[in-house]
């Protein structure tokens, strides 16, 4: 990479390589895979699922719904108090590195909409096609460039439709329209959720001050309400979902922002 470090890196939890990372990465944001740690949930707290059907209700809403780090903080030590939790190892652990693994954490670093290791593990199952148990060294080596080849050929025909196909517009809308010609078409698309979804969100306060004017938007389809801030002279605009940011793509909130404000 040119000797260029990541900016991002998601690994399993795994205190070795933490070490590492943070020795040979120390700008790099380092991110523990979401799924293995809610994996180990089964495992780790038996005991407090067994007595309470309830409890991963509270766990996910602790780990999806908190917009914001004093609400993760607030709902965590709430969940701990309702489940008697307190002195658990695994519980404590997992708060001690919130940072590594809690999104409303991770929501300032652009990771590609990722918080799992679900691409390295696509590798593993992309050369399923190719090898099997009876595969050789020898024939390994054959097949693993013939697989390389079929990638590089899907993502040169990726490319081609990017640059000559026009994706198909849903909407008059002159976001949608000027992202179709600056997205890949696969960004595009997730794009379009958020354009279309522009129809299920309702601004319910605006506030203003000197430079900023900030909206309160309702998302009925996620039923909550989300802040996005609007600064004219500097064209800038951030929400609490934090899309942009870390999918790398504006949220219905946003853009619903910049339609009252003219933009």
């Amino acid at each position: 990479m040119g000797g260029k470090p990541p900016n991002a890196i998601i690994t399993d939890q795994d205190k070795a390589m933490k070490v590492a990372i943070k020795e040979v990465f120390p700008n790099t944001r380092h991110r523990f895979c979401l799924w293995h740690i809610l994996r180990k949930v089964p495992e780790k707290l038996s005991h407090v699922l067994r007595k309470n059907s309830d409890f991963m209700r509270y766990l996910n809403s602790c780990i999806y719904k908190s917009w914001s780090k004093q609400e993760f903080e607030d709902k965590w030590q709430e969940m701990v108090e309702i489940f008697q939790l307190r002195g658990d190892a695994w519980i404590e652990s997992l708060y001690d590195e919130r940072e590594h693994w809690v999104p409303v954490y991770m929501k300032d670093t652009f990771f590609g909409g990722m918080s799992t290791t679900q691409r390295s593990e696509s590798i593993n199952s992309f050369f399923d096609k190719y090898v099997c148990k009876k595969t050789t060294l020898k024939e390994f080596v054959e097949k693993y460039k013939v697989a390389l080849t079929d990638r590089e050929e899907a993502e040169k025909l990726a490319d081609f439709n990017t640059w000559h196909k026009q994706p198909v517009l849903k909407t008059p809308s002159p976001f949608e329209k000027q992202m179709s010609v600056i997205y890949t078409h696969e960004v595009f698309k997730r794009f379009q959720v958020e354009v279309l979804g522009l129809s299920g969100t309702l601004v319910l306060k605006e506030h203003k001050d000197d430079q900023i004017t900030t909206f309160k938007i309702l998302d009925f389809e996620k039923n909550e309400e989300f802040d996005v801030e609007w600064n004219a002279s500097k064209e800038e605009i951030s929400c609490l979902c934090r899309s942009f940011e870390f999918n790398g793509y504006l949220c219905r909130h946003s853009l619903m922002a910049l339609l009252v404000a003219g933009v």
